[in-house]
C-alpha cells in the first residue's frame, strides 16, 4: 500500500467506478446525510491549526489502463463533486490562479481527458453537468444514482455560494491534500 494525497493519486491514475458499481449512493437528506457529514468534516478539518490531514480510508484499484476502483467509489466520487464545486464557485468570484488550474488539470480534467468516470448510466451526466456545466434536459430519464450525484453537487455548490473566498481556498487545500492509502490489484 502507498499513502497519497487526493491530488497525487489523481495526477498519476485514470480512475473510472467498477463495471460492478451499483452507482453512486451517498445521499444529501434527512435519515442518511453522508454528504453532509463529509462536508461538516471537512470544514471542521480545513478550520484547525496547525492543519490536520483528512483522511479518505483506503482506495483499492484493479491495475488496467484506466483503474478500475474496487473499494472506495463513494469517497472518490464525492471528493470530485466537491472539487468541481468549489473550484467553479472560486471561478465565479474570480480567475483561478495557476495552482488552482493545475489542481482542476490533475484531479479533474485536463484538455479532453476526463480524471475520472462513474458508471456508464451516469457518466455523460457527471461530465456534461458537473465537470463541464453543461445545463441537463430535464426530460431526461436520470437513474437514482444520477440524481444523487445531483443533489450532492447542488447541495455542495450551494454552501460555497455562502463562503468566502478564503474559506474556499482552505477548504481546495485541505481535500487536495486529503490522505489515502492505495493499494493496486493486479488482475491475473
Amino acid at each position: 500500500m502507498t499513502q497519497l494525497t487526493l491530488h497525487e493519486l489523481f495526477k498519476s491514475h485514470i480512475l473510472k467506478a467498477s463495471i460492478a458499481s451499483l452507482g453512486y449512493r451517498w445521499n444529501v437528506g434527512v435519515d442518511k446525510k453522508e454528504v453532509v457529514r463529509f462536508y461538516e468534516d471537512l470544514l471542521e478539518k480545513s478550520l484547525k491549526q496547525p492543519y490536520d490531514y483528512y483522511n479518505l480510508g483506503n482506495i483499492k484499484i484493479f491495475d488496467l489502463p484506466v483503474k478500475e476502483i474496487t473499494d472506495g467509489e463513494q469517497r472518490l466520487t464525492t471528493s470530485i463533486l466537491f472539487i468541481a464545486a468549489l473550484l467553479f464557485q472560486l471561478r465565479s468570484i474570480r480567475i483561478l490562479d495557476v495552482s488552482e488550474i493545475e489542481i482542476f488539470e490533475d484531479v479533474i480534467k485536463s484538455n479532453f481527458t476526463y480524471k475520472f468516470s462513474t458508471i456508464y448510466e451516469d457518466n455523460s451526466l457527471f461530465k456534461d453537468y458537473v465537470i463541464d456545466r453543461i445545463q441537463i434536459n430535464e426530460k431526461i430519464k436520470v437513474s437514482k444514482s444520477g440524481q444523487k450525484i445531483l443533489s450532492a453537487f447542488d447541495y455542495f455548490t450551494h454552501k460555497f455560494e455562502h463562503t468566502s473566498e478564503i474559506e474556499l481556498l482552505k477548504l481546495l487545500q485541505c481535500i487536495v491534500n486529503a490522505r489515502c492509502l492505495l493499494e493496486i490489484e493486479n488482475i491475473v
